[in-house]
């Protein structure tokens, strides 16, 4: 798992290779880009919902079908929230 400011140039970058490689946006928590072996590089939403906090995990589409920009706004509307709201509920309380 890597962290990093996605962008359509890193994530075009990335080829498969034996494993799968995770790839994380330091801008939005919970936005991310796997890369299957084998696969096209598709963009991923980890958040908890609102009422019960499970956590869920939905694919948005595959690079190339969807600019990062685009994965990245339906990713926002997705959490639901600002990605300075995400850190901060993420602070553990004393």
């Amino acid at each position: 798992m890597t962290r990093m400011r996605l962008t359509d140039e890193t994530v075009g970058s990335m080829r498969p290779g034996a494993r799968t490689v995770v790839l994380w946006d330091t801008d939005l928590w919970g936005f991310g880009c796997v890369v299957p072996p084998g696969g096209r590089p598709a963009y991923f939403v980890y958040y908890r919902t609102a009422v019960s906090g499970v956590r869920c995990r939905r694919t948005i589409g595959t690079h190339g079908a969807l600019t990062c920009a685009q994965a990245r706004a339906m990713a926002q509307n997705l959490i639901g929230r600002s990605a300075p709201q995400q850190l901060r509920r993420r602070v553990a309380k004393p």
